[in-house]
């Protein structure tokens, strides 16, 4: 009679837990599952639609890592779907790599795959133990190299993005990220069909990797800690395993094999440019997509810094690029990826400065001479000609602990060499050179091309050698009447936002009618540079201020 009547109120009053893995959508074909944040939200799926669409991914790590059937079920299968659970459709990234729906679970996957493929070809650390304990501690080895690459990026939930039912106020509900609830479980609770992102508005570089710690030691369960500490290396193991989420000892082999396989993924989404999960197609920045490479060839090894014919330089704790050296490569490399990029050096550095990466020597030299102490001699120095690049951190992986390099002075003609004696000059030559040089000089406007004209005048020059056409910009010019005896004064323009000031006068921008004339086709690189010149903005702010400021007039 009471089993009857328990299974009679479990029909009336089911279990909330089993309730929640029913809540969401059947489906993955809502069309704003995308690019966050959206003004309807990312909608709540089922947990069980996102397992199912990522089987494929799951089954080859069953298959491909070594272990019996049942030993991944026992010990990695609950991470796995705990992980797919927690994270749901969160993006990686903002603006960045898998910045799409589902990006942080499809990257992490992505990850462990690579690392699993590297991890049977790798030679992991000898311990003193016989062969038997050897080959034993090679499988919980390649176990933990997975699950650091599964888990690298976990802490991103905790410390760069807040999700929330998208209101103000107390009508204003959050998902606790360190609860013990995933977010179809909240959103059950709450009765949240749709929820939204919000990214902290503080520099997010770096600072997941402690968070990923600690939800990774949340998320791999007790009994699978145990396992991996039970071989004969298990404690040597936890402790590297820890350090590569960390990011704490990159030298070792198991921090190796994730940074590699990390940066190997983002490389690729780069060149995708949409999501597993959506397709949908975004927007990269060609000096993101630039970036991401050379890291990656910096990680591989396939670039090295501050040695004899190297690309890359750090002196006097700056960065730079052997700019004419690495283009080719980087366009070879992206041509076969499918891009269709100019191959001219110059263009490539001029979108690298315009989009807040690299910076200009002078206003009409685009290059940096650098002279590293380890080429030539004092009396000898060997010039390099280099693009600087100002955003270490997104090109090195663990920018305090390069070392920099001086550089020989750079050799110039002493004034002795270059002066020459005057002969005495009469009374009346001296009234003459005073009258001169009292005349006031009118300096000619100057003209420097931008990137986006650069791309325009070599397609032009490409199309017909011959036929010769004047570039027309979207910068207004404004000619001013200089009179012969003095000079006009200059015009000054007052703004009431230092970030429209900021993007005036980065982007060269038209002023009417008290604001600045902003192209829609521009939003998205102004919104950016405002973010990467400005620590206290996001990129979405940014382009919310810009579209309803009123000293700015979209066109």
């Amino acid at each position: 009679m009471k089993i009857l009547l328990e299974s009679l109120l479990q029909k009336i009053f089911p279990n909330k837990a089993k309730q929640a893995e029913r809540y969401g959508l059947d489906n993955l074909d809502d069309d704003v599952i995308g690019y966050p944040p959206d003004q309807k939200g990312i909608p709540v799926v089922k947990n069980s639609v996102l397992i199912e669409r990522l089987n494929a991914d799951i089954r080859f790590l069953r298959n491909e890592l070594g272990l019996t059937a049942e030993d991944f079920e026992l010990y990695l299968t609950p991470v796995i779907t705990d992980f797919i659970k927690y994270a749901h459709l969160l993006p990686a990234s903002e603006y960045h790599h898998h910045s799409t729906g589902g990006g942080l679970i499809y990257h992490s996957l992505d990850v462990a795959k690579r690392a699993m493929r590297k991890a049977q070809i790798s030679q992991y650390p000898v311990s003193i133990g016989t062969m038997a304990d050897t080959q034993q501690s090679n499988q919980q080895w390649k176990t933990a190299t997975v699950l650091a690459a599964l888990l690298h990026d976990c802490g991103k939930i905790v410390t760069d993005m807040v999700v929330s039912n998208g209101q103000q106020g107390k009508a204003r509900l959050e998902w606790d990220s360190y609860g013990n609830q995933n977010i179809t479980e909240w959103a059950f609770e709450h009765n949240i069909e749709r929820y939204f992102i919000s990214w902290s508005p503080t520099n997010r570089n770096k600072a997941h990797l402690n968070a990923s710690v600690a939800v990774l030691q949340r998320l791999i369960p007790q009994h699978t800690m145990s396992w991996i500490d039970s071989c004969y290396d298990g404690k040597t193991i936890h402790t590297a395993m820890l350090a590569s989420v960390a990011s704490a000892n990159a030298a070792h082999v198991l921090s190796k094999i994730v940074a590699e396989s990390d940066s190997a993924s983002v490389k690729q989404d780069m060149y995708n440019r949409n999501s597993h999960i959506t397709k949908e197609m975004k927007r990269t920045p060609i000096s993101l997509v630039l970036s991401d490479l050379i890291k990656h060839y910096i990680i591989i090894g396939r670039w090295e810094i501050n040695k004899k014919n190297a690309k890359v330089w750090f002196i006097d704790d700056e960065l730079y690029f052997v700019w004419n050296k690495i283009v080719p490569e980087l366009v070879g490399e992206l041509e076969k990826a499918g891009y269709t990029i100019t191959d001219s050096a110059d263009v490539l550095a001029r979108v690298m400065i315009e989009e807040g990466v690299a910076e200009c020597c002078s206003d009409d030299e685009l290059y940096f001479p650098i002279f590293p102490e380890i080429l030539g001699d004092k009396k000898k120095p060997q010039r390099l000609i280099c693009l600087k690049y100002i955003r270490v951190e997104k090109v090195i992986k663990n920018p305090e602990k390069l070392y920099s390099i001086s550089q020989h002075k750079a050799k110039t003609k002493s004034s002795k060499e270059t002066t020459r004696t005057q002969e005495p000059i009469d009374n009346n030559m001296a009234e003459e050179i005073e009258e001169i040089s009292s005349t006031p000089e009118i300096e000619q406007p100057v003209y420097i091309e931008n990137a986006r004209v650069s791309v325009q005048r070599l397609i032009k020059s490409a199309a017909t050698v011959t036929q010769h056409k004047t570039i027309e910009t979207e910068h207004k010019v404004i000619e001013t009447k200089v009179a012969h005896d003095e000079p006009a004064p200059p015009i000054t323009i007052k703004f009431e936002s230092e970030f429209i000031k900021y993007a005036y006068e980065k982007f060269d921008l038209q002023f009417e009618d008290g604001a600045i004339i902003l192209p829609l086709k521009l939003l998205n690189d102004v919104a950016m540079s405002i973010s990467e010149n400005f620590g206290d903005i996001t990129e979405f702010e940014a382009m919310n201020d810009l579209k309803t400021n009123k000293e700015v007039t979209l066109i």
